[in-house]
């Protein structure tokens, strides 16, 4: 992807000395639902509007099969930024599949297979 070069740090600006921060690897649970979501990033400061922003970034790429036990990408333009993502959540109807891992996906109705677009 293109874009302009954005000066970073990385870090947090509201981060207290002395405070603790979440530990390594406690995302949420793909195959868990909407309240283990938000037991994760409220306990990080996120409200239910800032986790629908940070889901934005499965705009951009695909799931990692070895990973998460999920497969496919997010949008049919895995690398491009847009808001594909989430026209898709509202405009598609989705079929829930269990893939090989036995984990419970959605496709778009009707579609077969595995490895066009997904939603968990």
């Amino acid at each position: 992807m293109r874009g302009p070069d954005v000066p970073f740090r990385f870090g947090r600006v509201d981060f207290a000395e002395g405070q603790l921060p979440i530990e390594n690897g406690r995302l949420p649970d793909p195959t868990k639902g909407a309240d283990h979501l938000r037991h994760v990033f409220h306990r990080m400061g996120f409200d239910d509007r800032e986790i629908v922003i940070l889901s934005g970034a499965h705009a951009v790429g695909d799931t990692a099969y070895d990973n998460s036990g999920f497969q496919g990408p997010w949008t049919y333009h895995k690398h491009t930024f847009t808001n594909e993502y989430f026209k898709k959540l509202l405009d598609v109807e989705w079929d829930p599949v269990v893939n090989a891992r036995g984990f419970t996906q959605y496709r778009p109705a009707g579609q077969n297979g595995f490895g066009k677009i997904m939603m968990l």
